[in-house]
């Protein structure tokens, strides 16, 4: 799935973020046919410092507040999802040690105004007793057949172009913190591309919308002719989760 013109040295790769492990090799094995000269990775300096500052005691708050927990509710997709969250993204790590085999640059491109608002409150007001209960009152759900709806609609979106929903999808658009944050990953991926380098970015697949009435990081990118992919997702055994 591409955008028509093949001339390009930007290619845009999208993701269903948190879904590691089947993705993760996928994201792998698209940098080595790409092979890049610089790799963008929607992901703050911050929120990379912060997170690998942090990502270990915020997993033992998790674990001590969860292990006398019947199985069943330790097992519970919100907490799951929740564990994928506290950890550094496999957007990042694939990309990094990637960039480090090939020695290339890994940049994390992304604004660092809400990691900074928002990860210093993960320990004492995400991580509590009371939020995690909270978490698990709704029915239980799997991860895999989460990710699956996940990865089925961005494919049905990005790959067949159908417009069904984007708008829903997209609603966060309105607010003008996340207008601006768009604005802000696209002008820095154009600082990089316009070198002429084979520029590769990783993010979130929901930026690279085009049919909607937003503006969204594609849309402003359109004038470098970027091809577009989404991550190949390795299907995993029923009862499996991530």
């Amino acid at each position: 799935m591409q955008q028509k013109c093949h001339s390009t040295q930007l290619y845009l790769i999208g993701t269903v973020h948190l879904d590691k492990r089947a993705e993760a090799q996928g994201l792998h094995d698209l940098l080595c046919e790409l092979r890049p000269q610089v790799i963008l990775v929607e992901i703050s300096p911050f929120s990379v410092a912060f997170r690998r500052a942090h990502q270990r005691r915020w997993l033992g708050t998790l674990w001590r507040i969860t292990k006398d927990w019947p199985r069943e509710k330790r097992r519970h997709g919100a907490i799951e999802l929740l564990r994928l969250q506290l950890k550094i993204p496999f957007e990042w790590e694939i990309s990094r040690l990637y960039g480090k085999k090939h020695d290339i640059p890994v940049i994390p491109i992304d604004s660092s105004a809400l990691a900074k608002e928002e990860l210093p409150l993960w320990q004492n007001e995400l991580l509590t007793e009371y939020n995690l209960n909270q978490l698990v009152q709704q029915p239980h759900w799997e991860l895999e057949t989460y990710f699956a709806g996940h990865y089925l609609m961005a494919q049905q979106i990005l790959c067949h172009e159908q417009e069904r929903r984007t708008q829903g999808l997209l609603k966060w658009m309105e607010d003008k913190f996340w207008q601006k944050r768009e604005e802000i990953l696209a002008r820095r991926i154009k600082r990089i591309a316009v070198t002429g380098q084979k520029t590769v970015y990783v993010g979130g697949w929901m930026h690279l919308i085009t049919h909607s009435p937003y503006n969204t990081l594609i849309n402003q990118l359109m004038a470098l002719n970027p091809r577009v992919l989404l991550v190949p997702r390795r299907h995993k055994k029923a009862g499996h989760s991530a």
